[in-house]
């Protein structure tokens, strides 16, 4: 019950920090080190997880992106353009017959044009791999003409790129060259044999439409509403699951970065009250480097948790959050329970 209230104590109590960093098992310290790590870094790993690939398309205008997918989903379907997904396990890659890909498209891409008959989407492919795919997505992504850059030519139209083995897109607004979205994946989770032809074929009231432009929807109008809605959720899901790797990684390197920070920077303001006490008069200067170690463990417990609460309620602010408190609790610490008395 003691060693209860005086950490209920320590939450709010600077001199019951230094009472349990210097009195009580070491292994106190070090559970309230961690607990602090682990809740400080939860808002960032929890925020992390609920992205989706989805969210490329998640806003509030899409800058005909919506008319151009359902298109591109016609062209694949009515030209039987596959795009089929082979291998096995981790190794799965996309198989597209490239000289059907280059027939079909003379400039080698496929280009969608809105009502003033201007380029509002494209799609590319490229069998190339490893750095020749990456460099060939940094041209894609920052020129109209990704096969002769040019710098008088900067990208403002919307695109999807599909690599042999790596996938990424971008969505432009009209006439500005920073992209509003992104995504970029991999084919490790879609099904082998998945046939990106097969997205524009849907069934709905027991009916199977191919494309939009099925003369089935003569007799049902009401129809094409959902079947354009059904085609963008359907690439929605693919999204998602081309996103998946990408979206494990992000939420790894994520939460180990933080993590990282966030040990030093303990280790740090333990650090600080350590040569904070060595003045030669000092009385404090008894304090053992372990012991200035073990009372900022105790003193991270508090800013850990108030981190989690508001890192959930601003989000954007829980990078910076625990660093901050940490910080203002040891400097609290430094002039009141650690200044010798005049």
């Amino acid at each position: 019950m003691k060693n209860f209230k005086l950490i209920m104590k320590s939450l709010v109590n600077n001199d019951a920090c230094i009472e349990g960093g210097r009195t009580k098992k070491w292994y106190f310290a070090l559970i309230f080190v961690v607990l602090a790590l682990i809740l400080a870094v939860l808002p960032i790993t929890v925020s992390t997880i609920k992205t989706n690939g989805s969210d490329f398309t998640n806003l509030t205008y899409l800058y005909n992106y919506d008319n151009a997918i359902v298109a591109f989903s016609d062209h694949l379907y009515e030209n039987e353009l596959h795009m089929v997904v082979q291998g096995e396990a981790k190794e799965k890659y996309l198989e597209v017959d490239q000289d059907v890909w280059n027939a079909l498209h003379p400039q080698q891409k496929y280009i969608h044009r809105n009502l003033e008959d201007e380029i509002d989407f494209e799609v590319y492919y490229s069998s190339k791999v490893g750095d020749e795919f990456n460099e060939f997505y940094l041209n894609v992504s920052k020129y109209a003409n990704p096969y002769e850059p040019s710098e008088d030519s900067p990208r403002y139209a919307s695109y999807l790129l599909f690599g042999k083995e790596m996938f990424a897109g971008q969505l432009f607004k009209p006439s500005e060259e920073n992209a509003i979205s992104g995504i970029a994946g991999d084919y490790k989770t879609l099904e082998v044999g998945f046939d990106f032809s097969d997205v524009a074929k849907i069934t709905i009231d027991g009916v199977i439409y191919e494309t939009s432009q099925d003369e089935k929807f003569i007799n049902n109008p009401l129809h094409l509403n959902s079947y354009r809605s059904s085609i963008l959720s359907s690439w929605n899901r693919i999204y998602d699951n081309l996103y998946y790797n990408s979206k494990l990684r992000a939420i790894r390197d994520s939460t180990l970065i933080m993590l990282g920070v966030d040990i030093l920077l303990v280790f740090f303001m333990g650090l600080m009250v350590f040569i904070l006490t060595r003045g030669k008069n000092n009385p404090f200067r008894i304090y053992t480097f372990w012991e200035t170690q073990k009372i900022a463990y105790w003193a991270a417990l508090a800013p850990g948790l108030l981190a989690m609460i508001l890192g959930f309620i601003l989000p954007q602010y829980a990078v910076m959050i625990f660093v901050m408190l940490v910080g203002i609790r040891i400097m609290w610490m430094s002039m009141k329970s650690l200044k010798p008395a005049q």
